[in-house]
C-alpha cells in the first residue's frame, strides 16, 4: 500500500518520521451516466457562463466568495505561502486521556506508521500511550487544510483520526 502523506510527528523536542495510509475505503458503487442510443459515458463539460464556451481543467481557478457579486481568486503559490505550522508535520497539542473525546468527533481514519530511522521511537510512544490510555490531540495538514486529529493506539497499531469541530 502507498503512502498518502510524509511527514513527521512532532511533540516537544521529539520528532518522528512518519507516514500515512488510508485505513477506510468507501464502499459506494461509483455508477456513471451513459447514453442509452449508442451506450457512450456522458461527459459533463465545465461551462463559463459569462465567455459562453466548455472551459479546459487548465483554465480553472479555485477562489473564495466574500458575495454573490465579488470574489477573491487564488493561486497555487498562494496556498503554499499560507502560514501553517503543520504543512509537512503532524504536531500534538496536547495527549488527553481517551475517554475525554466524544465517540461522534472521529471522522476520517487513516494508518499511522514510522520511517524505518524511528521504529524504536514510534514503538515508545505507542506503548507509553497504550499504557496510560492517552490520546495525542495534534494538527495535520492534508489536502490544503489543516485537520485537528486525535492519535490513539488501536490493537497495537496507532490510528490517526480526523475530527468534527
Amino acid at each position: 500500500m502507498r503512502s498518502i502523506w510524509k511527514g513527521s510527528i512532532n511533540f516537544g523536542m521529539v520528532s518522528i518520521a512518519a507516514k500515512l495510509y488510508t485505513a477506510t475505503d468507501d464502499r459506494r458503487v461509483p455508477f456513471h451516466q451513459y447514453h442509452a442510443d449508442c451506450g457512450s459515458r456522458i461527459q459533463m463539460p465545465k461551462w463559463c457562463p459569462v465567455c459562453e464556451r466548455r472551459v479546459e481543467a487548465t483554465e480553472i481557478k479555485r477562489g473564495y466568495e466574500i458575495s454573490q457579486t465579488e470574489h477573491v481568486i487564488l493561486e497555487e503559490t498562494d496556498f503554499l505561502s499560507l502560514p501553517l505550522k503543520s504543512l509537512k508535520q503532524i504536531e500534538v497539542v496536547e495527549f488527553v486521556d481517551s475517554t475525554g473525546i466524544d465517540k461522534r468527533a472521529y471522522a476520517d481514519c487513516y494508518f499511522l506508521s514510522c520511517e524505518d530511522v524511528g521504529v524504536k521511537a514510534f514503538t515508545l510512544l505507542l506503548k507509553a500511550m497504550e499504557s496510560v490510555n492517552l490520546v495525542a490531540i495534534a494538527k495535520l495538514t492534508y489536502r490544503d487544510r489543516e485537520h485537528l486529529s486525535a492519535i490513539r493506539p488501536y490493537d497495537g497499531i496507532m490510528l490517526l483520526q480526523t475530527l468534527h469541530y
